[in-house]
């Protein structure tokens, strides 16, 4: 997946489609970069973006999401944007729920610290929901800082499943544009930069619960929602709601 490019001429380089779908996405993606980027707005930016997949503590709402965030809090900052959401397969996800000599421990009556790490399984019938942004490229190398796991970002252990309603239509139109660009014939998949976590701590990790399953029998999980199931505030029966994507919005959803 290449990177993209936010212009003083206010373009985006690489989407560009003929279709009126196309253009919106193209369009709010547009105001998306220029909203977060200073420079964007008073048209002094050339600043070249990247697609990230998170899933865990670097998701909206969590205390690590900064992390996405170029410079958070300074004059210069450039804020990560939200794409939408992305079914990936071959990945299985757990919960890692802190240890007393960790770090990160958080002793009663404290809200102790759980966080997700999601590993490469290569079993179809796995799958979690990734959280899906456009990252500054000079924040990129920074992304897992101070992160306390042996985490990764790789580029193609995990699909993105194109077919499903469980991935955004913007994801899904910026992906079929990429496919289209390089001449693959494949268009049901594709891979771009995702956090994989790569060390297993039998003592620590508990299986993330599964929200549904889908009539292929692929397991779907989230970090949010299966956290919720996991500590008992939210059933199981909402769960396919607040996980579902095409067909409402839900999918396009940060939160």
């Amino acid at each position: 997946m290449q990177l993209f490019r936010s212009t003083s001429s206010r373009s985006v380089e690489g989407l560009t489609s003929c279709n009126r779908f196309g253009l919106w996405c193209q369009q709010l993606l547009l105001l998306l970069l220029f909203s977060s980027c200073g420079r964007c707005q008073s048209m002094e930016c050339n600043q070249e973006y990247i697609i990230v997949g998170v899933s865990g503590g670097l998701q909206a709402g969590f205390p690590d999401h900064e992390n996405l965030d170029y410079h958070p809090g300074e004059e210069d900052e450039v804020q990560a944007v939200f794409l939408g959401r992305a079914l990936v397969r071959g990945y299985k996800s757990y919960l890692d729920v802190m240890e007393s000599d960790w770090r990160q421990y958080t002793p009663e009556p404290r809200q102790p610290l759980i966080n997700c790490n999601v590993y490469p399984s290569g079993c179809y019938e796995h799958a979690n929901q990734y959280w899906i942004y456009l990252v500054d490229t000079r924040q990129f190398l920074t992304i897992l800082m101070k992160e306390p796991r042996f985490l990764s970002i790789t580029p193609d252990l995990g699909l993105v499943d194109l077919t499903v309603r469980e991935t955004s239509p913007v994801v899904k139109h910026i992906a079929a544009h990429e496919i289209s660009k390089q001449g693959k014939t494949n268009s049901s998949y594709i891979g771009f930069p995702i956090v994989t976590a790569a060390w297993f701590n039998p003592s620590s990790h508990v299986e993330s619960p599964i929200l549904y399953t889908l009539e292929d029998g692929t397991q779907v999980t989230n970090f949010a929602q299966s956290l919720a199931t996991w500590a008992g505030v939210i059933s199981e029966d909402s769960c396919s709601a607040a996980v579902d994507g095409g067909d409402n919005e839900n999918v396009d959803s940060e939160s």
